[in-house]
This record gives C-alpha cells, sequence and structure tokens, in this order.
C-alpha cells in the first residue's frame, strides 16, 4: 500500500510538473510575440514637447474649438510647404494626431483644412496620415512619422520628377506630397532605427 500511494504521489508530482511547464511555456511565448513593446508617447511625439508652444492666437480654429477633439494646448507648428500649413497635437483622449489647412488656390478662397488622430500604439507602427482636397484640384497628402523611421528612401522619390517635401526631419519626420507621388510613397519599403519594417499609412493606394 506505501509503495502504491508513493507511485500515485510520483505520478501527480509529474502531472503538476508538466501542468507548471506548459503554463509558463504560455508565458514566454506571449511576451516574445510582443516583438516590439510600445514606446512612451513623449518618445513617439517628441515634436509636441521640443517645438515652440503657440499663443492661443496662432493656434487655428478649428483646433482651437471648445467641441473640437484637440488639446489645445498641444498643438504645434510642424511647419509651411507649398502645399500649405501643418500642425501636430494631442487629442483629448491622447491620440496623437496631425493636421493641414491648404494654400488657398485663389484670393478670398476660404480655408480647407483636415485632420486625423491615431491611438499611439497604431502610430509606432505606421504613423498618421491626412489627405486634404480643396478647390481647384488643390490637395495634399501629409504624413507624421516616428523620430526613429529612416526616410532617406521617400527623399530619393525627388529625384524622380516627383513633388515630396521632406518639411521636418528632427525632432520626426514630417513629409507631404501630392496625390501621385503619395502614391508612390506608400509602397517605399522604410525602416525603424533596428532594421524593423516601417510602411506609411494607406491613404492613396487603398
Amino acid at each position: 500500500m506505501a509503495e502504491r500511494r508513493r507511485s500515485g504521489t510520483l505520478v501527480l508530482a509529474l502531472i503538476a510538473a508538466i501542468f507548471v511547464a506548459i503554463s509558463a511555456g504560455g508565458v514566454i511565448a506571449t511576451v516574445n510575440s510582443q516583438n516590439r513593446a510600445t514606446p512612451e508617447l513623449t518618445d513617439l511625439a517628441p515634436a509636441i514637447g521640443r517645438l515652440d508652444s503657440l499663443d492661443s492666437s496662432a493656434v487655428p480654429s478649428f483646433l482651437a474649438a471648445e467641441d473640437s477633439e484637440f488639446d489645445a494646448n498641444s498643438v504645434r507648428e510642424l511647419g509651411e510647404s507649398s502645399f500649405g500649413k501643418h500642425w501636430i497635437a494631442l487629442s483629448e483622449d491622447r491620440n496623437i494626431c496631425v493636421a493641414t489647412e491648404l494654400a488657398s488656390p485663389k484670393a478670398n478662397a476660404p480655408s480647407v483644412y483636415a485632420s486625423a488622430c491615431v491611438p499611439p500604439e497604431m502610430f509606432e507602427g505606421e504613423g498618421v496620415g491626412v489627405n486634404v482636397t480643396g478647390p481647384l484640384n488643390s490637395q495634399s497628402t501629409a504624413y507624421l512619422l516616428p523620430p526613429d523611421v529612416d526616410v532617406s528612401p521617400l527623399a530619393a522619390l525627388r529625384t524622380q520628377g516627383t513633388h515630396i517635401e521632406i518639411v521636418m526631419r528632427d525632432p520626426q519626420p514630417f513629409i507631404v506630397a501630392d496625390l501621385e507621388t503619395a502614391r508612390i510613397a506608400e509602397k517605399t519599403e522604410l525602416t525603424h532605427a533596428d532594421g524593423s519594417p516601417f510602411t506609411l499609412p494607406q491613404l492613396r493606394t487603398r
């Protein structure tokens, strides 16, 4: 009887050990499947911390309106391109946003603007982009990218008769292009600093 009890105890111990090993393996697999941990918001959008803050009068009305989704205190100007003016901002729920106001194609034309926001985990994978189309065929496609993305392949497109402007590289890349160039850019292979692949948001190739 004593021998039988010892055998039964050994079997139960082996089963318990196997269960623990399987459970631990599952945890390890889950952790290992997270190839890239999402960086902090301040690391993903350093432009907000490093670019000059704007006086309230300099914040575009569509970003400062009380019923807008944006945190007006977070708005920073990314720069001006031949397509128009551009800003980065955070939404009230801490998504990363980019906004464009098209350059007016003629005097006294109404303002045309658009914005887009994505959560930080999506921004880390593909940035955020926004399309704007206005009167007289005016339009632009703008892309705000994480700071560690190498945009050299996009800069090379400028030698191919395309219309693409790298408005800013530091503290993070911001690119604006026309419709046809945007289609090419979205098919261009980019990488993070660690060599992992990065693809622009597919705004023009959908």
